[in-house]
């Protein structure tokens, strides 16, 4: 696992992922920075979840 850093968050990854030069599988868990959580989102690497979505809203379809 990732060394945890200042304003680091933890995340589970949803399929393999490569961070800081590091293979890691899917379940493991890293942690990182605010920034990186949202990419690894958008990736499809991790999870959505509501600090996520909050962070990065989406125009709404009507």
């Amino acid at each position: 696992m990732s060394k945890p850093t200042t304003n680091s968050v933890e995340v589970t990854l949803l399929k393999q992922h490569t961070h800081k030069g590091v293979a890691y599988a899917k379940g493991d868990k890293i942690s990182v920075r605010p920034d990186q959580k949202i990419w690894l989102v958008k990736e499809g690497v991790i999870a959505a979840d509501a600090a996520a979505t909050a962070s990065t809203p989406e125009k709404e379809a009507k």
